[in-house]
């Protein structure tokens, strides 16, 4: 088909001066196998024009010592989609990047000693369609040797900082056997709605964010399946927790382990198939 052509500027937002040299990345709704994807720097004037094929596109405009923005949006979640036709010429997609805030700290684990290689992150408050309360992960950063983090590139506003273990490969397990790191928000706590909110301001780097890290003794619940099915082949099996804990486990071996389990009564369920 005909290509499309978008264009549009990029500003700063606190002074309303063009930007040049800025990145504009334009990059498909969903993926599915689509395998183009558009960049094109800024120029003098902070105007950029790039030809693209008809498409739904996100698109997303960044520059050292600015905070990254999806266009219509500060953050990701209400970004707007630009959709050209064959032969559209669509203007006036412009981005407005606002100077970089700064946040950094220190991490402590057991024994007030740094929790080297954890992941923290800052972002907004977010609600599931249940209305929980929860907190976004725009921007995150490993912690070094000493347990410092530092997070640029962080858009002004009221920010959560915290640390999760939700990456694979991260480890989890605290102070001493049987016991868990949780994931924990500033100043210091696993309940979000106990959290301070973090106050991150324009080209200045907020510092002495330190905290520590809540820890909780956990067990280890093994499940042998043992079923009297004519059939002796392999089935398969789901094992869930009630109350639950994390998503249901499935498998085809007869022995499951359950990890990282608060204390508390459960009741165990094993379907074989």
């Amino acid at each position: 088909p005909k290509p499309a052509i978008i264009s549009g500027h990029v500003y700063n937002a606190a002074t309303g001066a063009p930007l040049a040299g800025a990145k504009v990345a334009i990059g498909p709704c969903y993926i599915g196998g689509i395998p183009w994807s558009y960049t094109v720097s800024t120029a003098a004037d902070g105007s950029y024009s790039v030809k693209v094929r008809p498409f739904c596109y996100f698109l997303t405009a960044s520059l050292s010592g600015y905070a990254p923005q999806y266009y219509g949006s500060v953050g990701n979640q209400w970004a707007h989609t630009v959709n050209p036709h064959p032969g559209d010429h669509i203007t006036g997609v412009d981005f407005h990047l606002q100077p970089e805030a700064i946040l950094s700290g220190t991490i402590y684990g057991s024994g007030n000693r740094p929790a080297a290689h954890v992941r923290v992150c800052v972002g907004r408050a977010s609600y599931s369609p249940l209305r929980e309360l929860g907190a976004s992960c725009d921007r995150w950063a490993w912690t070094d040797k000493q347990g410092h983090f530092r997070l640029d590139a962080v858009s002004p506003g009221d920010d959560y900082v915290y640390v999760t273990f939700d990456m694979v490969g991260t480890t989890s397990i605290g102070p001493k056997p049987s016991w868990t790191y949780l994931d924990t928000y500033y100043p210091g706590t696993a309940k979000i709605q106990k959290a301070k909110l973090v106050k991150a301001l324009p080209a200045k780097d907020t510092k002495g964010l330190n905290f520590t890290l809540v820890a909780v003794r956990t067990y280890t619940i093994t499940v042998l399946a043992q079923d009297q099915l004519p059939d002796k082949s392999d089935h398969f099996y789901t094992f869930a927790l009630d109350p639950p804990v994390g998503d249901e486990r499935d498998g085809t071996t007869i022995i499951h382990f359950f990890d990282r389990i608060p204390p508390g009564r459960y009741r165990i369920t094993v379907r074989a198939q």
